[in-house]
């Protein structure tokens, strides 16, 4: 059975006849929070195989996040309202770990475990010892969920020794 969608546009794109590559943004309408599959074809019944047809996934939220990596590979998340830029308290950030199983010959995402976003909005996810993972994020709050896009790496680093001493050169050539 076809689903019924939530929201229906149509937009005239231009057609040049040269036979390169363009580009076209087009504005679209509003949705509440939430995961969206945003269908485009070149004829509104989406008839194939005559017509073009593409697709892509949309998220809408509220949450917004920047991460960096530490230096003693851990992984640092500072999650933010979008709008106003403010630090969120109380974002739960579940991670899971994805893992090659043997009897499947498949990657499968394990669950890592869920952690929550202090005062300042920041979440730190360590590394395992002696262990290098491929993790994947989604941060909730309330009704609001946003998947982090991408995978973020976590493995133990070397610490730089503290003996080092820093030294510039001087080339005169």
């Amino acid at each position: 059975a076809a689903l019924k969608p939530i929201k229906e546009w149509s937009v005239d794109v231009p057609a040049p006849d040269d036979f390169k590559n363009h580009h076209v943004e087009v504005d679209a309408p509003a949705l509440p929070l939430g995961h969206y599959a945003l269908l485009c074809a070149s004829d509104s019944q989406f008839r194939l195989p005559s017509q073009a047809i593409a697709y892509n996934t949309v998220q809408v939220s509220r949450l917004s996040y920047i991460e960096r990596r530490k230096i003693n590979g851990k992984q640092e998340f500072l999650v933010l309202d979008r709008e106003m830029g403010a630090p969120l308290k109380g974002v739960a950030a579940k991670v899971w770990s994805r893992t090659y199983d043997d009897k499947s010959r498949a990657y499968t995402l394990v669950p890592k475990g869920t952690y929550t976003t202090d005062k300042n909005g920041l979440v730190i996810i360590g590394a395992s010892i002696n262990s290098y993972e491929s993790c994947v994020v989604e941060f909730s709050l309330s009704h609001d969920r946003l998947r982090a896009g991408g995978e973020f790496y976590l493995y133990p680093m070397s610490v730089p020794a503290k003996n080092m001493t820093p030294r510039t050169y001087f080339f005169t050539d």
